[in-house]
């Protein structure tokens, strides 16, 4: 069991245990207090973060005009001291600034924000989802929070109040079902079953469902993948009906080396996706199974483009007999986070097609895509987050990804949105 992991579950058992002596709210609790969202930060707030800031998210307006990028750093690496920091283009992605927007708790050094995710929603407005937990990585309850921009056309852009709406961490985006219906991909990392027995705090990829437009949210149901630690899973419904669910497949160790001066991170056999079906709208679930898809133990990007098909953007292995809808003949030895590309389904995901390299350097990770209204479709990731601190997003077309080159005179790779500026250090150091 990863170290990580250890230290996490210990947190989770402490806070679960007791309040702070005095009276004072345990960590856990303070992670239920709203943060700041302070608009047009200045001084170092305004400035990307080193030496570690990345996991990011991207949505753009309707109109194309607006593109608004997302992730988290503030710190040495994932503590209790991460904020969330944004930037938006108001060029149509050609061009960034600093940071626009910061989402920080009150009671930043016991409270973390991170693993955020963009969406816009099918009235147009910019939903913004962050995570929060008290003092470690997760401690066995966390709770997803949002803020809304209702008006992404105007700058500067006004966000609501924040609002806590379940247990967990959700890191992609809602998906809207034929019948209207909002289903939120939110998981609880680990298994803490030894902390709480309540459904919606069991270990997995869960399942929430909003019927007025995401005023309300009601869990359904849900499953445990294999090997759960980080489940980043999304919801894609298909043609005939049923919801398929993509989950991150964590590898049991990994292994890490330097080459040409940059971090690249092997996974074990058992790394992949892991996938399961609902016939029920999320109630109940199909027993997981291995997804024929090869992938590192890390997040990708699936989504329903407005042409009906899907788009799939990961790190490609050598296996790419998942394009043909087979299985590989041998597992998974070792998968890097190792370049990016974009693929296109028109069967509903048995087959893909195309294969354009939006990222070609090691150390890449953390897909994430938006489309406007003109069919452009935007797509950022982090590159080398624990060295180099920079995130960046492209404008590709279906038409790229299918001639595996751009054909798009519009289209653009590697658009730096942020690198990292403000040094933050260990404390002793």
């Amino acid at each position: 069991m990863a170290i990580r992991k250890i230290i996490a579950l210990l947190g989770c058992i402490i806070s679960a245990a007791c309040l702070v002596n005095g009276g004072e709210l345990s960590p856990r609790e303070l992670a239920k207090i709203p943060p700041e969202i302070i608009i047009k930060p200045s001084g170092d707030l305004a400035k990307g973060t080193k030496p570690h800031q990345g996991i990011a998210s991207i949505a753009v307006s309707a109109d194309g005009g607006r593109v608004f990028v997302v992730w988290y750093g503030g710190s040495w690496g994932e503590n209790a001291n991460n904020y969330l920091m944004m930037s938006v283009s108001l060029d149509g992605g050609k061009t960034f600034g600093g940071v626009d927007v910061v989402v920080r708790s009150p009671h930043c050094g016991k409270v973390r924000c991170f693993d955020p995710a963009l969406w816009r929603d099918p009235d147009g407005r910019i939903h913004l989802f962050w995570a929060q937990s008290g003092r470690v990585q997760f401690d066995g309850e966390g709770g997803v929070w949002t803020s809304v921009c209702e008006d992404p056309k105007n700058d500067p852009f006004k966000w609501s109040t924040p609002r806590r709406l379940a247990h967990g961490v959700m890191m992609n985006s809602p998906t809207v079902l034929k019948d209207g219906t909002w289903l939120y991909p939110i998981g609880i990392f680990y298994d803490n079953r030894s902390i709480s027995s309540t459904p919606e705090l069991m270990p997995g990829a869960h399942c929430y469902a909003s019927s007025d437009g995401g005023k309300t949210l009601v869990w359904r149901g849900g499953f445990l993948p294999y090997n759960n630690e980080y489940p980043e899973h999304k919801f894609i419904e298909l043609k005939d009906g049923r919801i398929w669910a993509l989950a991150r497949r964590n590898s049991r160790f990994a292994i890490t080396k330097l080459e040409r001066g940059e971090l690249k991170i092997l996974h074990g056999a058992d790394a992949g996706i892991c996938q399961s079906y609902s016939k029920d709208g999320g109630r109940t679930w199909s027993k997981p199974e291995i997804s024929p898809i090869s992938a590192p133990s890390t997040r990708f990007c699936i989504t329903r483009l407005k042409s009906g098909n899907l788009l799939f953007v990961t790190n490609p292995t050598e296996n790419l007999s998942w394009l043909e809808g087979k299985a590989a003949e041998k597992p998974l030895m070792k998968a890097y986070r190792n370049k990016l590309a974009a693929y296109i389904s028109k069967d509903d995901g048995k087959t893909w097609l195309g294969g354009l390299e939006i990222e070609d350097r090691s150390g890449v990770s953390y897909p994430d895509a938006s489309q406007s209204d003109d069919g452009s479709i935007f797509v950022c990731y982090d590159y080398a987050r624990t060295t180099k601190q920079e995130v960046y997003c492209a404008k590709i077309t279906e038409e790229d990804i299918l001639s595996a080159k751009l054909v798009n005179p519009d289209s653009k790779l590697k658009i730096l949105v942020n690198k990292g500026e403000v040094e933050f250090k260990k404390p002793g150091n």
